[in-house]
């Protein structure tokens, strides 16, 4: 233990020594031995303190440092986002893109647009020579021209959805920079999100005007559902009598409604639910359709009134769901057997209780998804270099080159002036 002390304290005394005796200027002859010793304390002074305020300065400067990623690949370029939670500069090539050469749309509509009920051979079988002898408000007038509007409202919303894709993905995405895998996601997403708002918007818009001109014109239905033509007897003239039906509790609201009925020269949008019935009746003028105990079936959702087109707008398809009101349908119609019901288990955004007039309103679509390629995307920008700055402090780097450019001519300049202080 004793001698452990006495090393440290000559290793200490060696070490004291040193510093006392330490000289930078031991050849210079023209100063004294003490005036050598103390240009060196001055010399260390001076430098250490300047050598500190440049590190300290350095160190508290922002720097500007820049990053480049040359001929990147798409994985690169996510991994450098990633790691720097930002994205680079990158200058396309192409700055003009095609939507279709990383964009896809898939588009799926309700089941009734792909089944049997919008076939001709549907069609056919519910018209035949009786059908004209129905009274208007039996089902069996009405039920073959109602099916040919619903694959007519197939195909125009088809037809439509299909053109609004031909145009999205001809249109050309037009970007300087390549984007982010986080911000094209999010611009794709808003692209399709805008279409589909965009075509239903439009589409509505069109059919609401065409449906209007029809409505003034007010057109004579071949199946005396809104006007019937008399002949005046003694003479070649004919009138005309509007078609006047019971009022139903949930006619739309825009119907003209009077003392319980709805009359086809006001409105063409007079409706009650559809049924079959027993027998024919004659039309007498001004009469009221009323429906009697004769009535044989109710076709469950489906509705008559003056225009097939518009009571089928205000229709649903619970019948069509359900086997055993389907059978009975087939049964009373003599259409074909062979048709199969809709599938109750299929996926669908609309009810049961949904109004044709509602799935009509946004084109019959189940679904309508985009699928993109961000890969394809970036390959297409083709950006020769992604460049990324920064600012940065306590950059070490920076630190010790400056340091050590500076340490060499502070070394000179103190050395130098030291002895004459």
């Amino acid at each position: 233990m004793f001698n452990q002390t006495n090393s440290c304290l000559r290793l200490r005394n060696h070490f004291v020594h040193l510093i006392n005796s330490f000289n930078l200027y031991d050849h210079d002859d023209s100063l004294t031995r003490a005036e050598q010793i103390l240009s060196t304390r001055i010399f260390i002074v001076f430098l250490s303190i300047s050598l500190y305020s440049v590190l300290t300065i350095t160190a508290l400067l922002p720097q500007t440092r820049t990053i480049t990623l040359v001929l990147p690949s798409p994985n690169e370029f996510n991994n450098f986002v990633n790691e720097y939670k930002s994205t680079p500069t990158c200058r396309c090539s192409q700055v003009s893109i095609s939507y279709e050469q990383f964009f896809s749309l898939d588009s799926r509509f309700h089941q009734v647009c792909s089944s049997d009920f919008i076939t001709e051979q549907w069609f056919s079988s519910l018209f035949n020579e009786n059908t004209s002898s129905y009274h208007p408000l039996d089902f069996r007038l009405t039920a073959s021209p109602q099916f040919q509007v619903l694959a007519v409202l197939c195909t125009m919303s088809r037809e439509t959805v299909l053109h609004a894709q031909e145009q999205f993905l001809s249109t050309q995405f037009i970007t300087p920079n390549a984007l982010s895998k986080f911000d094209f996601d999010t611009y794709t997403a808003a692209l399709i999100d805008q279409l589909n708002k965009t075509t239903v918007a439009e589409f509505y818009a069109d059919n609401h005007f065409i449906s209007s001109i029809i409505d003034q014109y007010e057109y004579t239905s071949a199946l005396r559902t809104n006007f019937y033509t008399i002949s005046i007897p003694g003479s070649s003239s004919y009138t005309n009598f509007p078609t006047v039906y019971p009022t139903q509790a949930n006619l739309d609201q825009s119907s003209f409604i009077s003392n319980g009925t709805c009359s086809c020269d006001v409105t063409s949008n007079c409706a009650y639910p559809a049924g079959i019935y027993n027998h024919s009746m004659s039309i007498v003028p001004n009469e009221i359709f009323l429906p009697d105990a004769s009535r044989l079936f109710a076709v469950t959702g489906f509705k008559i009134g003056c225009v097939p087109q518009n009571a089928l707008l205000q229709s649903t398809l619970e019948c069509l769901y359900n086997q055993s009101c389907l059978n009975m349908f087939v049964a009373l119609t003599a259409a074909i057997t062979t048709v199969a019901p809709l599938n109750m288990s299929s996926s669908s955004r609309f009810l049961l209780t949904t109004t044709i007039e509602l799935m009509f309103k946004n084109l019959m679509l189940e679904s309508w998804e985009g699928f993109t390629n961000f890969s394809e995307s970036f390959r297409t920008c083709a950006p020769k270099a992604c460049s990324y700055s920064y600012v940065q402090r306590f950059y070490f780097i920076y630190m010790m080159t400056t340091l050590i450019s500076l340490y060499g001519g502070m070394s000179v300049v103190f050395q130098t002036m030291s002895p004459c202080l």
